[in-house]
């Protein structure tokens, strides 16, 4: 279901350049991306979340059984930073590709337009990234849910305290029938 969020998500984007009369190419800009890379991957690396980063997404697609909670969590908050990372990446690379633009000598409004048109891109990407990380966060807070339900059941999950339940009741029955 996740990676069909992400190619709706791609094709809402693609039909509203083609809607605008514009091109699909003109919303892919390879420097704003490049530089919001070239910001995040060292901040991640420089805080140690990039391992923890890796998990989440191995945990909230589950194809690998989670440890424990404070692995979770680990990985939970990781997906939290890298979102407000993406934020504040996106927006400093457009503020700087807006500011970069002023400094040249002939300044009109033809020539501002495409730097503008330009400095927005990075605030897209920021919001496009973070559309894809949001269901990867409330995945992982589920799965912490679900840890915290079986711990408080004494390591039971759901299904053995229904049926531990059921098989109460008929026990129950049974005595009463007698």
């Amino acid at each position: 279901m996740y990676i069909i969020s992400v190619l709706i998500l791609i094709l809402i984007s693609a039909a509203m350049a083609v809607t605008l009369n514009s091109s699909v190419l003109a919303i892919v800009d390879p420097a704003c991306f490049l530089c919001i890379v070239l910001i995040c991957i060292p901040i991640l690396a420089s805080t140690g979340q990039i391992r923890d980063l890796n998990n989440a997404f191995k945990y909230a697609v589950k194809t690998r059984k989670a440890v424990d909670k404070k692995t979770l969590m680990r990985a939970r908050m990781a997906v939290g930073f890298m979102i407000k990372l993406l934020w504040a990446a996106g927006i400093f690379v457009a503020v700087l590709s807006v500011s970069c633009s002023y400094t040249s000598k002939d300044i009109s409004v033809e020539y501002l337009m495409p730097y503008i048109g330009i400095g927005v891109l990075p605030i897209l990407y920021a919001a496009f990234f973070n559309l894809l990380l949001l269901p990867i966060k409330m995945r992982l807070e589920l799965r912490i849910c679900d840890i915290g339900e079986q711990a408080e059941n004494g390591g039971e999950s759901d299904k053995e305290i229904i049926e531990k339940g059921n098989d109460e009741n008929t026990e129950n029955q049974a005595g009463m029938d007698i």
